[in-house]
């Protein structure tokens, strides 16, 4: 084909065609440490939510800093996506295998509940114990009080009935899935035994879909979910996951494609370190953020409406119930679109410069969040008027003389109801026997049949003057 003035202008090369000499200039400044940095970063905000949201409750946060509950809002909903971009881009990336990212997200997921687990029985429900006197077991105690938790509207995570919070079950789910539609087998599913491996990706699928049915039927106090289990539910609402599920397809459906044009897997493989696959990728999901975000808030508006035609709002709203469009995690992905300009910025082939950062990135971001709540409780302890104790009664075993002073530990521990049975169990008693007492009452001067009924000794002082 000539143009104008007679040159010949070259073919338009087809993205099938792109290899590592013949590629694009462009590749965007972000890696995927980035957008775990950027994740965890939110995850700590979303930390700060809920200390807000307390902090408001409790009448002591000042107006100035109000504004910043909602941005931290915001900041919690994008968190997960944030980490579930960075867990594909290291997929994509080639440079880890699946039986690395596999260990460490389950290995980790598994710490995060053996951890959660030993902490709710030994200190939690164990605590329960210690003043519950045995009429009701501690861990339905603890299961009541974490539902009326999340059915009071001040955490922000999880939903009515469960409280979900352990990410990494959502990055295994991500890898598990793109393991089964992606890995080759060599020894056992081969041949046409490899359509039966990838019929395995449905049970991540159902591993989600049956978290969003139990979360639904927790919320409508259908069932009650134990606490030993919150770590284990999915993190990702609804629209989240459909996100989730279509960049897996298209990473399958992509190299299908490629392989039509007369291609092969290990070309392939090599097209995948390509800067043309990694654009072509980031102008996708900026496209699916974009419009997950417009169905989110499409369906979130017809679903409020649709349920709010057949019930009464007044008597839902009395007795506590929460929409079903807000269980389901519909209207949290509403602000997807907000990383559509981060993802053109970001390419998947860029490594970063100190890959070892990334397993210190989850422990610097979870100490932080720890500094947070104990910067909280030191701030709350002024505004809990907790009384005064004696420490030097306490510490003398003296009692204090000065009564303005305030009780002391003990005092306070013995004035508990439930208290007072442990702390005076296995010793001595003070008061006497029954018996004793008995025998003592009798031969008091004050114990006299004149004194049990004195008109009897009226009576006989006027028989005999």
């Amino acid at each position: 084909m000539r143009t104008k003035k007679g040159s010949e202008r070259k073919p338009r090369q087809r993205w099938h065609e792109r290899t590592a000499d013949k590629d694009i200039r462009y590749r965007g400044p972000l890696n995927y440490q980035h957008f775990q940095i950027l994740g965890w970063l939110c995850i700590a905000a979303t930390q700060l939510v809920l200390i807000l949201g307390l902090a408001n409750k409790m009448n002591m946060l000042p107006d100035r800093y109000a504004g910043l509950q909602e941005a931290a809002q915001i900041m919690s909903w994008l968190a997960l996506p944030f980490l579930l971009i960075a867990n594909f881009a290291q997929i994509m990336n080639g440079k880890k295998s699946y039986k690395s990212l596999l260990i460490k997200n389950f290995c980790a997921a598994a710490a995060i509940w053996a951890g959660y687990a030993f902490i709710l029985h030994r200190y939690i429900v164990g605590t329960v114990d210690v003043i519950n006197d045995g009429t009701v077991s501690s861990l339905d105690v603890v299961t009541r009080f974490m539902i009326m938790l999340t059915s009071s509207g001040l955490l922000k995570i999880g939903s009515p009935g469960v409280l979900a919070f352990n990410v990494f079950v959502d990055l295994f789910l991500c890898t598990l899935l793109m393991f089964f539609l992606n890995y080759k087998p060599k020894k056992i599913f081969t041949g046409k035994w490899r359509y039966v491996f990838r019929s395995f990706a449905l049970l991540p699928i159902a591993y989600e879909v049956g978290c969003i049915v139990l979360k639904v039927m927790a919320s409508r106090f259908q069932i009650e979910v134990s606490p030993y289990l919150y770590p284990l539910f999915t993190v990702k609402p609804t629209m989240t996951f459909v996100l989730f599920i279509v960049l897996a397809f298209y990473i399958k459906t992509r190299e299908w494609r490629f392989c039509r044009h007369g291609r092969t897997h290990e070309e392939y493989a090599a097209f995948l370190h390509t800067r043309k696959n990694s654009w072509d990728f980031s102008l996708f999901l900026a496209a699916a953020l974009v419009v997950v975000s417009a169905l989110d808030f499409l369906l979130f508006v017809r679903i409020i409406n649709m349920e709010m035609a057949h019930i009464d709002a007044e008597a839902a709203a009395a007795a506590n119930v929460t929409p079903v469009a807000m269980v389901m995690g519909f209207g949290d992905s509403i602000m997807l679109w907000l990383l559509a300009p981060l993802v053109l910025l970001f390419s998947y082939t860029r490594e970063p410069r100190n890959p070892a950062m990334g397993m210190m990135i989850p422990v610097a971001a979870i100490g932080v969040i720890v500094l947070l709540y104990l910067e909280a409780g030191h701030q709350a302890l002024p505004i809990l008027n907790i009384p005064r104790m004696n420490m030097e009664g306490f510490i003398t075993g003296e009692s204090a003389e000065d009564e303005a002073s305030g009780p002391s530990l003990l005092e306070l521990l013995m004035a508990a109801p439930a208290a007072e049975g442990i702390l005076t169990e296995g010793l001595p008693s003070e008061d006497p026997p029954a018996e004793e007492a008995a025998v003592t009452e009798e031969n008091s001067p004050d114990h006299s049949p004149a004194a049990e009924n004195p008109d009897e000794k009226t009576n006989e002082e006027d028989l005999h003057p």
